[in-house]
């Protein structure tokens, strides 16, 4: 087997919870006609970063106006999280189980929907049972006539793109689990 043909990690079939869209090719990398690419919590996290500075400078010249600004702010975030929170479980709700062949650096799963080489696709893979949802980029690398079913289905390839290390790390340890259950269950 050449060097190139070898596979970067290990695969297993499983079922996810999935949803999927197209993404739009843009100057600025990929985003969704129907989706915002920065996510509310990104947005948060940078406003609460400013604030928490220009409280620390208002701390030295009136710690009850800084006090009270600090609190406000715990406050929102605790609302700002429950909103996230919910999001979350929306998302969880929306995506449906689908089986799928899945490693580290892609997925493998049959739709309806044709794609072209080269797509763009924002995945949002929910993997059972923890629920934990990865909120992924990926190109489709091939999408061709499914053998297995008889309508209009097409097996779809995609290659995960700019994954976060912690994302890999996750998709890796939720693989080696899977593999452990399949083999303690023979």
């Amino acid at each position: 087997m050449a060097e190139s043909e070898r596979r970067r990690y290990f695969r297993i079939n499983d079922d996810v919870g999935m949803s999927y869209r197209k993404l739009e090719a843009s100057g600025d990398g990929a985003r969704s006609a129907d989706d915002v690419s920065i996510t509310l919590e990104h947005v948060l996290q940078g406003i609460d970063r400013e604030l928490n500075t220009l409280v620390n400078t208002l701390w030295s010249e009136q710690p009850s106006a800084a006090r009270a600004i600090g609190l406000l702010n715990r406050k929102i975030n605790v609302l700002a999280s429950r909103v996230i929170e919910d999001d979350i479980n929306a998302r969880e709700l929306a995506s449906e189980v689908v089986p799928v062949n899945i490693s580290a650096c892609g997925v493998s799963f049959t739709t309806p929907e044709q794609f072209g080489f080269g797509q763009l696709m924002a995945l949002d893979i929910t993997l059972k049972p923890s629920n934990t949802i990865l909120s992924l980029t990926g190109k489709v690398i091939s999408c061709d006539p499914a053998t297995s079913r008889g309508d209009s289905a097409y097996r779809l390839r995609v290659d995960f793109e700019g994954i976060g290390a912690d994302a890999q790390e996750q998709l890796i340890q939720h693989i080696v689990q899977r593999q452990s259950a399949g083999l303690a269950s023979k």
